[in-house]
């Protein structure tokens, strides 16, 4: 008993990784055309390449925030405006700007279909 323990936490360890992985393969998605809140930074590199412009927008939040902090050594209170940041890509050639909070797709614009999106992917590696 004591020598399945190991042999099944392994197992386990490996099944996870492997799950994982396929999680994270967003590149069939984005080559089909479909736009997806989460779809990762390098999936869209992989399909499309190199994204013509990138930039940093911050936008600040119109109501003031308050947050609680504890530790053993005490707390705190803060309040005030809180500024959140995200990654712009803009793909001209293809007509679409990306939006990304923590290398993951939060919002796009575009006025092109599906079908345009899914034409304007890089060939597939062999």
């Amino acid at each position: 008993m004591k020598k399945i323990i190991p042999v099944v936490m392994v197992l386990f360890v490996f099944i996870g990784c492997a799950g994982r992985h396929s999680e994270h393969d967003d590149a069939p998605i984005v080559r089909s055309g479909v736009l997806k809140q989460g779809i990762e930074m390098q999936a869209f590199l992989d399909v499309w390449g190199d994204p013509d412009k990138t930039k940093v927008v911050t936008f600040t939040e119109k109501e003031d925030t308050i947050s609680a902090r504890w530790s053993r050594f005490g707390g705190s209170f803060l309040s005030g405006k809180k500024d959140k940041s995200f990654q712009q890509w803009d793909y001209d050639k293809i007509g679409i700007s990306l939006l990304f909070d923590e290398e993951e797709l939060a919002s796009w614009i575009t006025d092109k279909t599906t079908t345009e999106l899914r034409s304007m992917a890089k060939p597939q590696p062999q």
